[in-house]
């Protein structure tokens, strides 16, 4: 498995793009390199955009499978804030003076 900042760089995108940014990436390359873009009398360039193709979406592939786990982590993150904030206050407001 490549890291994946790796993914970031082969869509030519900064680690920690949005979901949006990687699918505008995707699309730009996978317009410029799309083998039925390239004329089979160019077999060497078409085998080295078949190559490319192969890994833009994996690329693709593997930041879109991690998108949703980072964002129910975070999710979940700010809901265990939350509570403890309500936790917190609701001991404070039980609290006699």
């Amino acid at each position: 498995m490549k890291d994946l900042d790796q993914y970031y760089k082969v869509l030519g995108l900064l680690p920690g793009a949005s979901p949006e940014e990687i699918s505008q990436a995707y699309k730009d390359l996978a317009f410029i390199w799309h083998p039925d873009r390239i004329p089979k009398d160019r077999p060497r360039l078409h085998q080295k955009a078949e190559e490319k193709i192969k890994e833009i979406n994996q690329a693709r592939e593997q930041l879109r499978s991690i998108q949703p786990r980072a964002q129910h982590q975070n999710t979940q993150h700010q809901n265990t804030q939350h509570k403890n904030t309500q936790h917190k206050n609701t001991q404070h407001q039980n609290t006699q003076y």
